[in-house]
Formats: structure tokens, sequence, C-alpha cells
């Protein structure tokens, strides 16, 4: 009767928190930080490239408020839009990119959002006359939900309290006495 009572508990409380659960999805886009056309010695930017010190610092203004924000609103966000957005960014070990993510509650906000920040302007005192950015993935038809699916998590917490269940009901025939109480004295005077 315990383990039957525990089961049914665990099952109950994963239902209503799977029920309660909002989904969110994760886009991503690309941008290529290279060498300007007119830059006087392409091998020393590359060069500097290579090294990952300007990537990196691409990726830390990508992720800025200033930019992040400048990007949002020019692609149609208002503020309290921005607020349900997050962007995350960083360097790609190996290359001269920087990937931008953005959370969002659905799909195509997230996809338009990593978009935006994408092909938002990051002006970096002194970079901008050897290093250009470019677009090199724009984040549509990218998007993926994150998180577990809702029926695999109901399984699982099916699963778990199917167990505890089976624990709790052995425990307690072991460890509770399988004997009825003793018969209460009457009080008859």
């Amino acid at each position: 009767m315990i383990g039957a009572v525990v089961a049914l508990a665990i099952i109950v409380a994963g239902a209503i928190a799977v029920s309660s659960r909002t989904d969110s999805y994760t886009a991503d886009a690309r941008v290529l930080i290279g060498p300007t056309d007119d830059v006087d010695n392409p091998v020393l930017a590359l060069d500097t490239l290579s090294r990952g010190t300007v990537v990196a610092t691409y990726a830390e203004i990508f992720g800025s408020d200033e930019v992040v924000a400048s990007g949002l609103a020019a692609s149609g966000f208002d503020a309290a839009a921005q607020e349900d957005i997050t962007i995350r960014t960083r360097s790609l070990a190996g290359a001269s990119a920087v990937l931008i993510e953005a959370v969002a509650d659905d799909a195509e906000t997230a996809e338009r959002a990593a978009t935006a920040v994408a092909t938002a302007d990051p002006v970096i005192d002194g970079y901008a006359e050897v290093f250009q950015v470019t677009l090199l993935q724009g984040a549509q038809g990218h998007a993926v939900r994150s998180g577990i699916d809702g029926g695999a998590l109901i399984a699982l917490l099916m699963a778990a309290g199917i167990a505890l269940g089976v624990a709790a009901g052995s425990a307690s025939k072991r460890y509770l006495p399988d004997t009825p109480p003793p018969p209460r004295p009457s009080r008859r005077a």
C-alpha cells in the first residue's frame, strides 16, 4: 500500500512539472572575421587573426548589451521582446568565426534574434580599418528545441515512481510489523 502511494505521488508530481514547463528554442548564426580588402599587409592581419585574440574580442563585443540591443532593435524587436531573448556568443576554435546563439520561447524568434545580432555592426576602435565582419550563416531554419522531450520525461518519471514505489513497499514490509495492533482493553464499569 505504501509503495503504491509513493509511486502515485511521484507520477502526479512529475506530470504537474511536465505540464507547467515551457519550451525554449536555440538558434545560432555565424560570422567570419577577416582582413579588409584594402588592408596594407594582409599576411600580418591573417597572422594576427590566427592568434585568436581578435576573434575573441569580436565574440565579446557581439555579446555586449549595446550590440545585442541595437541588433535586435534594428530587426524590429521592442524592449519587452528583447527581455525574453538570451544571446550567447563565443569564438569558434580553430576558425576566425564567432558563433552567436539566441534562446527564445519559439523557433522563429530565436532564429530572427540570432541573425539580427549577427548582422549588427560591432564597432571596435582601430579594428574596422583592418578587419571586416561577414555573415557566414544566418539562423533561419536552424532552431532546435532545448531540453528533454515531454514524453520522454513522463516515461522517466513513471519509471522512477514505480521503482521508488516498489522500494518503499519492500521497506515497509521489512521494517513495519505485519501483525495488527493488540486490541484495546474495554472499559466496562
